[in-house]
């Protein structure tokens, strides 16, 4: 399937704010990211992400090229459309549904953190990493990453937009650091070896 195709069936979703399944790894093919699209153009696709369990977690924005396949309506679908039901899991949308559809959505989902203080992870092609965005323009982020307790590790770091292939927000990832970062104030982290 093109490019073409795939936004196609992935705007179709969001119309719909059905339960589909985003294949995005050439050398996984059993690895897929299930969730509800929220907004999608020819750049970026915006998901609110399901766990297998039937758990809403989050969101990611993604490469609309990086979708290799997308399936709605198979039983892992209808599974999981069951399961966030039974759980009374409802899902709301990150960001406002009336925003033009040439938007930036992975920086426009950047704004979003920096706005409302939210720490986001990054995944380029050398690299993931859990941060802290500082700026965002229409080329590169500046962001602060984490160490494990959740606190700066080591000076910003200006990245090119281009470089992102994914980002999430909002997810299990994400929630940890937080919960890291109002434990462990930086102040107060000893080494534990001399």
């Amino acid at each position: 399937m093109g490019n073409g195709y795939i936004v196609y069936l992935l705007r179709m979703l969001a119309q719909q704010q059905a339960v589909a399944s985003l294949y995005c790894d050439p050398s996984d093919p059993d690895n897929y990211q299930a969730a509800f699209v929220e907004q999608v153009n020819a750049r970026h696709v915006l998901v609110a992400a399901i766990t297998p369990w039937g758990m809403l977690d989050g969101w990611w924005v993604r490469r609309t090229s990086d979708v290799l396949q997308v399936l709605c309506g198979e039983e892992q679908e209808t599974r999981l459309s069951f399961l966030l039901e039974h759980r009374a899991q409802r899902h709301a949308p990150l960001l406002p549904p009336d925003l033009p559809e040439d938007t930036d959505w992975m920086r426009a989902v950047l704004d979003y953190a920096i706005a409302e203080g939210k720490l986001v992870s990054l995944f380029t092609a050398t690299e993931t990493f859990t941060c802290i965005p500082r700026q965002v323009d229409d080329l590169r982020a500046t962001v602060q990453a984490l160490d494990l307790l959740g606190q700066p590790d080591g000076a910003e770091e200006v990245l090119p937009l281009r470089d992102i292939e994914a980002l999430s927000i909002g997810t299990e990832e994400e929630k940890m650091y937080d919960i890291l970062k109002a434990h462990f104030p930086a102040q107060e982290i000893q080494p534990t070896l001399q």
